[in-house]
């Protein structure tokens, strides 16, 4: 907000919609002074989608006053994450004891906020609890063929809905 103009600008702001609000919401401001404006949103109770507000400015007897801003926030569905492993053995091994490294990546959720399941098919009987984990090792393991899986999942509760996987012998 800057007045151009002679004297006092008073001004008050405005918004027509729940999930937005800007602050601080009045100012008096003399000849030639600024003030910024944040415009913060509430996205807590909002669904996937597009969302139209406008915030007014309004200053009495102020040139083109009021003044609408139309604010458009669109919603991304969130998405499930996706999981690489990163290292460990396929194929053939010469060796009973192997370790898988993985990682993950999601639409909303930070990597360092992702959570991580696995399970090795042949030696585990289910799956592991999720964990903030994304290294596992197994030892003594019998000669046979194995299947390493491991999945991530997000804030939301979203698994990945085709986890990672390793076969080695």
């Amino acid at each position: 907000v800057v007045n151009g103009g002679g004297g006092i600008l008073n001004w008050s702001l405005s918004d027509d919609a729940d999930w937005l609000s800007a602050s601080p919401s009045s100012g008096s401001l003399t000849k030639g002074l600024s003030s910024s404006v944040s415009v913060q949103v509430n996205t807590s109770t909002l669904k996937a989608g597009t969302y139209n507000g406008i915030i007014t400015l309004s200053a009495e007897g102020a040139e083109g006053s009021p003044k609408k801003v139309s604010v458009t926030l669109t919603i991304k569905e969130n998405q499930p994450p996706d999981t690489t492993i990163t290292s460990g053995p396929g194929g053939t091994v010469t060796t009973n004891e192997v370790s898988f490294a993985w990682s993950g990546t999601d639409d909303l959720t930070p990597p360092s906020e992702l959570l991580y399941s696995c399970y090795l098919q042949g030696y585990d009987s289910n799956w592991s609890a999720f964990t903030p984990l994304t290294t596992t090792s197994y030892t003594n393991l019998s000669n046979g063929t194995y299947t390493f899986y491991v999945k991530a999942k997000d804030k939301a509760g979203k698994e990945d809905p085709s986890p990672a996987s390793r076969t080695f012998t």
